[in-house]
This record gives structure tokens, sequence and C-alpha cells, in this order.
């Protein structure tokens, strides 16, 4: 048996393969891989070339990486027709062929040529500019036919899902697919790839986004993942067994997390590896932590007929709150002492991600907000020597951080080097400022501009709060994704709209639904512009009977990949807001100056505010809860002028899962 490594050869550097799962073979360890060496091997009978010199773009010859990354830009996935790489390699030779890498059923990942040379595998004009990829697969094509089985490795461990029949090059083809340590492999064969060439990691694609099963019309100069069958009218190979978004989603995200861990679900790596009916069962259990609560916070309908932004994810208490994908902290309130209803508590996370597009579209970019409300409090009194700020959330140990460094210090000079602090495990840029402004605003309870943190996916944020009357209080976490008009021209291409229902949007600023689409949606029956206008009346058992229906999943699935345009719930523009916050009384009410504080900050009043004393509770009540100004609006980025409070809002959980496992991020 051949001695394994965990490292490729690229241009005649070693470079280490992360998380392949059962090593590297190279020729270097065996020889009989070797494309480039004959040696004793008795089937031939004169030697062949088999691989050739790579020429740039300028006609210079390839030596070094750098020269590959201006020459290779796509990889090619094909199948093996063999029962095992052995056999791949024996049956290329013979045929005076080549690839650079091969890949076993167990996960093995076998290199017979070095990436610096082309390989004869998929015609003159994609050899020079591609990396060939076999991946083990007897591929039968199985339609009509009558064996379940794999013919070949069909243990558990090397267990192949039997593919849907596809017409591939106008051919219907049905097959067995990949085993999960191969798609393991691949992966993080790619990812090393991507890194080291800057390969592109996109595929052809159609214009409803699915895979294209035929031909290109220019194979030569798509840049990303081909098939085979991409490249050749009559090939069919990675075959219809083939998961390209499980690997696309590996390649480019594996990174991204669930708000908060429920339990009995995988994170998203594990489900990036299960089945699409194992992923779906799972999936499954995290959309009804929301709609099955029976005590609200359901998308895109509340209990109460509202517009509701986002889900309530019901979980025990303090559970860490992580974020969701790589994005900057933009936002934070953190109060010592709930409010009448509970926690107020939230950060903000901006984020900008590149889309992957159509072969003649650039990449869009998407900008969009997640919001993780409800926190619980966090406590920024702690000295930094003390060992309490180890239970602080990394950016919040970051402004304490930037609180105890001294002026002196060259902190605050842009260009020095990154240090890290020991004592407190955190990496930061001594050019960032975080300002000692920031960490007071957050001391004393009020919503605090941020800039220059950068979280990872997955990261905690903070914990779960506690929402509700005192007495009566749940352990939750509200979750939303927001964003303005941008967004229709970064998911509007690409085939990326698909996975998405677009309701027609409701400017009333109310809060009430009023959109005819949804109503109809929750009645189950048809419901006319003019009967929208007037409001359907849905008792809160009404909504919770739709969402615990087990005969409303259509519409329950359609809900989750609705996106709605309505007044946000957090917005100063929320007209019974407007209204109680207008309205003069005589007698002020009880605590009526914490009150009418509140209210100077939100609305960025310092004129006189009264308020008769029958909506004293509901002010206390509200104002804690309103931050979304135009103040905050401009600070994230949001355009909307005039300001109007009016937010494009996503479910969270099915965004999250689309730019996992069908944009890969």
């Amino acid at each position: 048996m051949a001695r394994k490594s965990d490292r490729i050869i690229i241009a005649g550097q070693d470079i280490v393969v992360p998380g392949a799962p059962n090593g590297v073979v190279t020729w270097r360890e065996d020889r009989f891989y070797d494309f480039k060496s004959y040696g004793d091997d008795l089937f031939f009978t004169e030697a062949r070339q088999t691989y050739g010199s790579r020429r740039d773009p300028d006609g210079n010859t390839v030596t070094d990486i750098e020269g590959l990354k201006k020459t290779v830009k796509c990889a090619v996935i094909h199948y093996d027709v063999t029962h095992n790489s052995k056999g791949c390699a024996s049956v290329l030779k013979k045929r005076g062929l080549s690839t650079h890498f091969m890949i076993d059923y167990d996960g093995t990942i076998y290199q017979g040529l070095d990436v610096v040379y082309q390989a004869l595998h998929a015609g003159e004009y994609v050899n020079v500019r591609s990396v060939g990829i076999d991946l083990n697969n007897l591929a039968q094509n199985i339609v009509g036919s009558r064996f379940k089985d794999y013919k070949g490795k069909s243990d558990a461990e090397h267990r192949r899902d039997r593919s849907l029949p596809q017409m591939i090059n106008d051919v219907r083809w049905q097959g067995y697919g990949y085993t999960d340590a191969q798609y393991d492999a691949l992966i993080a064969l790619m990812k090393v790839l991507q890194q080291q060439l800057d390969l592109p990691i996109q595929v052809p694609v159609e214009e409803s986004g699915e895979i294209k099963l035929n031909v290109l019309d220019k194979p030569s100069s798509f840049d990303g993942i081909l098939g085979h069958w991409h490249i050749s009218v009559d090939k069919f190979d990675p075959g219809p067994g083939f998961d390209w978004q499980r690997v696309l989603s590996g390649i480019l995200g594996g990174a991204n997390s669930f708000p908060v861990a429920l339990r009995g679900v995988k994170d998203l790596v594990a489900l990036s590896r299960s089945s699409i009916q194992e992923r779906e069962k799972e999936l499954g259990l995290v959309f009804d932590n929301t709609e099955l609560s029976q005590v609200g916070g359901t998308y895109p309908v509340g209990h109460h007929m509202n517009w509701h932004g986002g889900v309530h994810l019901y979980t025990p208490a303090r559970e860490e709150v992580s974020a969701m994908v790589d994005g900057e902290l933009v936002l934070a309130h953190f109060a010592k002492e709930p409010t009448s209803i509970g926690s107020n508590n939230f950060v903000v996370l901006k984020h900008e991600i590149e889309l992957p597009a159509k072969s003649e579209e650039e990449p869009k970019k998407l900008k969009f907000y997640s919001l993780y409300m409800h926190l619980a409090p966090i406590d920024f009194s702690v000295d930094p020597e003390s060992r309490q700020v180890k239970a602080l959330p990394e950016w919040a140990k970051m402004l304490v951080l930037d609180q105890a460094v001294e002026s002196t210090k060259s902190n605050t000079e842009a260009g020095d080097d990154e240090y890290e602090d020991e004592e407190l495990g955190v990496k930061r840029s001594a050019a960032l400022r975080f300002g000692r402004d920031s960490l007071k605003s957050l001391k004393r309870g009020e919503v605090t501009f941020l800039k220059g943190i950068n979280v990872s996916a997955g990261k905690v944020i903070g914990h779960v709060g506690e929402v509700g009357e005192e007495g009566e209080r749940e352990n939750f976490v509200q979750v939303e994704i927001f964003t303005d008009d941008t967004w229709k021209t970064a998911v509007g291409t690409g085939g990326h709209r698909r996975h998405f229902t677009f309701f027609s949007e409701d400017m009333d600023r109310s809060l009430r639904v009023r959109a005819p689409g949804v109503l109809s949606m929750l009645t189950g029956e048809y419901v006319g512009y003019s009967e929208g206008l007037n409001t359907v009346s849905l008792s809160p058992f009404e909504i919770q009977d739709f969402y615990s229906d087990e005969s409303n999943m259509t519409a329950r699935k359609l809900f989750r990949r609705s996106v709605t345009r309505h007044v946000s719930e957090w917005s100063d523009q929320v007209d019974w807001f407007q209204a109680l916050v207008s309205i003069e009384g005589e007698d002020p009410p009880d605590g009526w100056g914490k009150i009418r504080n509140r209210l100077q900050r939100v609305m960025g009043k310092r004129g006189p505010l009264r308020a008769q004393s029958a909506f004293s509770e509901v002010l206390n009540q509200t104002v804690p809860f309103i931050w979304l100004t135009e103040e905050v609006a401009d600070h994230l980025g949001l355009k909307q002028k005039p300001w109007k409070g009016v937010l494009y809002h996503f479910h969270p959980i099915h965004f999250l899962l689309w730019l996992t496992f069908y944009v890969g991020r």
C-alpha cells in the first residue's frame, strides 16, 4: 500500500490539502500513478506523450504558480468508469490520456501529474487552461434497469444515492452518484485550487439557475467548474448523480452558521454532507421551531395580523447567538435592565457578498443586513486584566481592549502592524479606531454606531435574552434579514430570483398586513385588492392554526421563500408611533420624564413632549424598541429618500440556506 501524505504538488511546490478525508497519494509515493513515466508498466508497447507544457496567454511556457494563475481558468469533472482510481490510471495510460487528480470511492486523492503541465483529458483548447479531475464511478446508465444496488462498493460507509433521470446532451440518463468521502475530498481539493490558482468557482447555468445539461457553445472560454458533458456532445460525466450544489456550497461556503443551535439539528457544514432527503428532514425542525411555537414570531405575518420581518427562534436561557454570515458589526444596543416587556438588546451586521453569475454576466454584489434582537445584557464595565473579560464575545473584547490601550501607543496610527493580546486572545489591527465614545455609548445603554469590527460566521455575538411580561417571559432571539432596493439588481440575475417569491409591497405605515396575496394565503380564499385595503381580520388563534395545520404546508413553504416590503416594526415611521408621540395632554403620566427622554433620543427632538396618561403604558413598551431612524439608516448605508422606514425582508433561515446551498457562501 502506497504511503499517504496530506499534500499535492503545484509547480513543484508541496501544498497542504486541509480536510482531505483519506489523504493524498502523488506519483512520488506510488510511481504507478505517474503519467510522465512508464518504467516497467507491462501494458505499454511504446512510450506515448500523455501530457504537455502549458503556455500562458502571452505564449510563455508556464513554470510557476503565477503563470498558472494567468492560464488555468477551469476545472473539468469526469467519472472514470472503473472500479477504483488504480483502474482509472491504468485505463488512461493505455489510451494515451492523463488527468491531474483521481478521487477514489474512499476519498483518497491520487495525483498523477503536476498541475504545471496540461493533461490530455478534455480536448486541445480546454486542456491548456484546465485541471482534470476524475471521480471513481462505474457510470452505468440504469434507465429502465431493474438492478437496485451499485455494482461496486456498496457498504454503508461508501453508499451512493440513485439519481433521478435527467436529459443530458439529449440522452435520458439515470445513475448512481458519489460517496460522502468523494465529495469531501473534491471540496477540499477545489478549495486549494481556488486559493492557489485564483480558480473561479461557478458553474454553467440556465436562465432558471439550474445546471446546464448540454454542451456549451464555447466551452473553451468558460471560467469555472465544468462537467465533461459541457465540452463534448457525446459525454455525460460526471453524470446525473453529481450534486453540483453540494460542491459549490462546500467550496465557497461551509462557514455559514445557524444563529442558534437547535436540538436535533446538525450545523450547516454537516448538513452539506447529508443527502437531500436527510437535509430536508432536519431543516423541517428549524422551520417548525418558530412556526409551531404557539406564541408568535412567525414570518411574514405575526399573530396579530401584523407584518413580521423576522422569526423567533426558541432556545434554553442564555444560549449562544452566532453570526450567520461573515459581516461587519455596525450597530449595537445593550441596556443593563430589561424593559417592561423584556430585552431590547440587539446587534446589526452588514454583509456584502459577490454572487456567482452566468458566464456572460459580471458578478453582482449583494448588500444585506442581519439583525439579532432580544439579546441578554453584556457587562462592558470589566477591567481588561480581569478574568471576566474572557466571557465577553470577541467583538466586545475588542472594544474593551481599545479602551484599555494607552493613547500614546500607536494603535491610533494607520499602517501599524496587527498585534495580538495574549491575555484577551484577540487579534486587532492597530489602525482600527473604535473610539472611547463607542464603548461609553454602549455602557450608557444607547444605540451605538460601530465600524471596523469584522465578525466571522459562527462567532458568538451575544446570548439569548428574555421577552414578555414579567413572570411570563420566553427565551428566544428574533432574527431578521433586511435590505433596500439594491437587492433586486443582484438577485435578479444568474437565476437567483427563482428562489424567492415577491409579494406586492404594502406601503401602509400601520404594520397591519393588507397585501391581497398574503391574505389570500392565510384565509385560503381569494382576497381582492379592495378587500385587502379594508383588511381581513384573523385572531391570533386563527393565525396560529394556519402555521400548525399540515394541510397549509404549500402556503407555509411559499411564505418561507417570500420577499416582503413594508415599514419596519423598529422604525420611527410606524404611524401609530408617530400618532402617540404627537398627542398632547394636560397631565403627564407617571414616569413621563423617563419616557420623554427616550423619545427625545429616538426622535432627535429636544422640545417639549407630552402625552396623555392613557398612552403611557403603550409608550413605555414601545419607545425602547424603536431604533431605526433616518440617522441610523444613513449610517447603515440603507438607500431611501425620503425616509419612510420601509425595508425589504427575507425569511432569515430560507435566505441562509439559499446562500449556503445555492450560492455557496
